[in-house]
């Protein structure tokens, strides 16, 4: 189009002057033309990029709703605040929720308090696809002294709420000896009471590579494959530190058939009777 008005301006200018009249109105109508031309594609490319802003505007939507995208999302905003102290505050959080994310693509979720176990040990027991639980206790006795405090009382209501949806629940208790396990008799007692498969093991028996895992609960599926797996650790007080809940399959199959060697030393409870004194 642009060529064409070009060779009638040259036209026009070395032509004779009886033929310019002719060719001034072929110049106009060719300006009216490329005008009309011109306005048709700006009108084609406001529409382009207003659909084309509609849609980024509905992908943007799509993807405030997407998780970790509006963390991101204020994280980065925070930066561009140019308030240092934020700014600070911003990398730190997002340097955590970072190192979490990290040990959670590894399949492990790290615990630091009675009250988080509490709720994970809730969650877990209500899986509908866990019909089996396994657990093994060693060297936190006294937590099991007070049937009334509030972790006993946690405790309880998970087990009946697990027995209620048919789940089979056992535990292996860890003695140091005879003597010991007579200590404990009512702890045992209690269990089977609930009706909690109890069984006994004595520490002696237990091979090194397993003594990490005498803090456990393992949770099996219908067909008797463990799914998870909860390892905690309590210091020299018999008091809770710390958990891990592990759920990459071939870190919980371990735990698995470390349970398994324990159990295969243990031995069903029986009421201990007491010890006779002269």
């Amino acid at each position: 189009m642009l060529s064409a008005v070009a060779v009638l301006v040259y036209t026009l200018i070395t032509t004779q002057s009886e033929n310019r009249a002719e060719l001034l109105h072929l110049l106009e109508e060719t300006r009216t033309g490329l005008s009309s031309a011109i306005a048709d594609i700006r009108t084609e490319q406001i529409q382009a990029l207003a659909s084309l802003a509609a849609e980024l505007n509905t992908i943007n939507g799509e993807l405030a709703t997407k998780a970790g995208l509006p963390f991101v999302g204020k994280y980065l905003a925070l930066n561009e605040s140019g308030c240092p102290v934020f700014i600070h505050a911003a990398s730190r959080v997002y340097m955590e929720a970072m190192a979490k994310i990290d040990l959670l693509a590894t399949g492990q979720i790290h615990i630091s308090t009675d009250d988080e176990v509490l709720d994970w040990l809730e969650f877990l027991f209500q899986l509908r696809d866990i019909k089996f639980i396994k657990a093994i206790s060693s060297g936190e006795f006294k937590e099991w002294e007070r049937p009334d405090s509030r972790f006993m009382q946690h405790y309880l209501s998970l087990h009946r709420t697990a027995q209620e949806s048919g789940v089979s629940i056992e535990r292996i208790f860890v003695v140091k000896s005879d003597n010991h396990a007579r200590l404990w008799n009512n702890v045992f007692k209690f269990n089977l009471k609930h009706s909690i498969l109890v069984r006994l093991a004595q520490e002696e028996h237990i091979r090194d590579n397993d003594r990490s895992i005498t803090n456990c609960l393992v949770f099996y599926d219908q067909r008797l494959e463990p799914k998870y797996a909860l390892v905690a650790r309590h210091n020299q007080k018999e008091q809770f530190e710390s958990a891990v809940i592990f759920g990459a399959p071939e870190k919980v199959r371990a735990i698995a058939d470390g349970y398994h060697r324990i159990e295969g030393i243990s031995e069903i409870y029986r009421a201990i009777a007491p010890r006779k004194t002269a």
